[in-house]
């Protein structure tokens, strides 16, 4: 699996808001389908657990299954992500997401 976003910023968004869409493109370049979840690293109080939303679900909820690569082009999957700011947030705020591919078979 590859994921050659390398980050994603969205952007300045105010409390009790939601950011605009981003995508970020997950590839399977295994033999065999694999099950894609997410974890999550961050310094500040909890904010991302809280707010990223990636397919609609919070990191702990995340999860999709993605092809393998069948054929002579790679399969793409996106995973749009976004932030619903809670009310207390304020600032800046960092993270990294780690995304773990497990075989689906």
């Amino acid at each position: 699996m590859t994921v050659p976003t390398t980050s994603v910023d969205f952007g300045k968004v105010g409390a009790g808001m939601s950011s605009e869409n981003r995508v970020i493109t997950v590839v399977n370049t295994g033999a065999g389908s694999a099950k894609v979840s997410a974890m999550l690293l961050e310094a500040g109080a909890g904010f991302y657990n809280e707010s990223l939303r990636l397919n609609g679900w919070d990191i702990g909820g995340f999860s999709a299954v993605v092809p393998s690569d069948t054929s002579d082009f790679r399969y793409e999957y996106e995973i749009v992500a976004n932030l619903v700011v809670p009310d207390w947030a304020g600032g800046t705020y960092d993270g990294t997401i780690f995304f773990v591919a497990q075989s689906d078979s």
